[in-house]
């Protein structure tokens, strides 16, 4: 379980450090990057059927366009 969390722990760590050093513009687009979405893939596939593993990659590159408009949304605001 440990070793599922600290991915995630260190890509909110990473964004929040790079926030507090070159703005919230770079921290935020950190933050929306698909970067946490390969080990949790990984993971997945370890534990699941190959056909859920295939849903969930599918489901998760269907999503990346939205992702890809949050993060330039949120580096143009700030």
């Amino acid at each position: 379980m440990l070793l599922k969390l600290a991915p995630v722990g260190a890509s909110v760590l990473l964004s929040s450090l790079a926030a507090r050093r070159f703005g919230h513009a770079v921290g935020g687009t950190i933050a929306g990057l698909p970067m946490i979405v390969g080990p949790i893939m990984g993971f997945v596939l370890l534990q699941e059927a190959p056909a859920q593993a295939s849903a969930s990659a599918l489901a998760t590159l269907v999503c990346l366009p939205a992702t890809v408009v949050h993060v330039v949304a949120f580096a143009s605001v700030v």
